[in-house]
């Protein structure tokens, strides 16, 4: 989620565009933030109403919402901590709509810019995951093999191993969407640093043990 004067801007920017385009042209707009941590389900008119200066610790989505399915404009956006669970939904009736919706999608993404993190790595398409994943495990059940038989873990099988169990838990230090709370600005100071270091590590580790079998 964006930090604190670049949700505003995000807020501002949805408001005044959608306003332009809006037939209806409503005193008050058809827009809401819905917030959903561990006290429930928080409505409000406007992200600068939260009682907070940062959020729960426990927030699971920001919603952010103006317009419908049966009026001229709308867009939704979701900010969740999955990337699968995060969201943009952008539509418009008139004049020109394929260039209207691009147009917003981009000033939404340059509002957005400033807070873009390098966590969607750990939360790659599930195509992706096929094409790592499946080499990685058939070396860490050659050499879980054959460790079976010689009672030694190979350099390899350790590397692979530890490389794994970090990367599935590096999500949860790693949210596809990293919330402004007190606990993710704890986490943020050593996280960044410490993971890719450690996958760095065992990469080289890992390639280096296997520059022996690859060359002659």
């Amino acid at each position: 989620m964006p930090s604190t004067n670049s949700k505003f801007a995000l807020e501002r920017y949805i408001l005044q565009r959608c306003s332009q385009l809006d037939i209806r042209k409503k005193q008050i707009p058809d827009y809401s933030v819905t917030i959903i941590d561990s006290s429930g389900t928080l409505s409000l008119q406007s992200i600068e109403s939260y009682p907070r200066e940062i959020f729960d610790n426990e927030t699971e989505t920001i919603t952010l919402s103006y317009g419908g399915t049966y009026e001229n404009i709308k867009v939704y956006l979701r900010f969740a901590k999955s990337k699968y669970g995060s969201e943009i939904e952008i539509s418009y009736k008139g004049e020109n709509a394929r260039e209207v919706v691009e147009s917003i999608k981009v000033g939404i993404y340059q509002r957005l810019k400033d807070s873009k993190t390098w966590n969607f790595i750990y939360h790659p398409h599930f195509a992706i995951i096929s094409i790592l994943i499946y080499p990685l495990l058939f070396i860490l059940g050659t050499t879980t093999f054959n460790a079976y038989k010689t009672g030694i873990w190979s350099q390899q099988g350790i590397s692979v191993t530890l490389m794994l169990i970090i990367y599935l838990i590096a999500p949860n230090f790693k949210p596809y969407t990293t919330f402004e709370t007190r606990r993710n600005m704890i986490i943020r100071k050593w996280s960044s640093w410490l993971i890719e270091s450690l996958l760095g590590i065992l990469l080289i580790w890992l390639i280096a043990s296997l520059f022996p079998t690859l060359i002659p």
